[in-house]
Parts: structure tokens; C-alpha cells; sequence
């Protein structure tokens, strides 16, 4: 039994390393075909827009803005969105107080 346990939990382990490979592939792309500018390091993606700093997980899809303890998820296509609406309400914001 503990055997196949072993074999079972080692597919699983193949499977999972599979598909976060395409999920790092694939959000990596998305990040850097995106409006902004970035630094690619090993395992994080650090996203730099002009009011905002986000800490991206590529393998995982979820990100983080620096200096906060909450992570979101959904992938770079959210994040990107996510950073656009931020921009746009701070540029809002900036305009309002002028």
C-alpha cells in the first residue's frame, strides 16, 4: 500500500510542477507584453507602475502590493487590470485636487 501511496503522490507532484511551469510560461508573457515596466527575478515578477509597486508570483498567479500582508490572485491578466483601475483613480484623484 505505501508504495502506491509513494507513486500516486509522485504523479501528483509531476502534474502540479507541469502546470504551474505553463502558469509562469504564460503569466510572464502576459506581464511583459503589458503597459508596465517590470523586472523579472526567478521566482517573483516586480511591477512598477507610477503610484503603485506589486510584488507578481508568476508559478501561482497571485500578487502582492508592497507593503501591504494581503495577497490577490486571478493571474496576470487581473493583475494587469487590476493596476490599470488603480492608475486610473489615482490619476482621477490627482486631477480632482487641482
Amino acid at each position: 500500500m505505501t508504495g502506491d501511496t509513494g507513486e500516486l503522490y509522485n504523479e501528483h507532484r509531476k502534474i502540479k510542477q507541469a502546470r504551474q511551469n505553463d502558469w509562469f510560461v504564460q503569466n510572464t508573457q502576459i506581464i511583459q507584453a503589458g503597459p508596465f515596466p517590470h523586472i523579472v527575478y526567478s521566482t517573483v515578477i516586480h511591477i512598477k507602475a507610477p503610484h503603485t509597486f506589486v510584488l507578481f508570483y508568476p508559478h501561482t498567479g497571485r500578487w502582492q502590493v508592497k507593503g501591504s500582508k494581503n495577497m490577490q490572485g486571478g493571474g496576470a491578466k487581473k493583475c494587469i487590470e487590476w493596476l490599470q483601475s488603480i492608475e486610473q483613480k489615482e490619476t482621477e484623484r490627482l486631477e480632482r485636487l487641482r
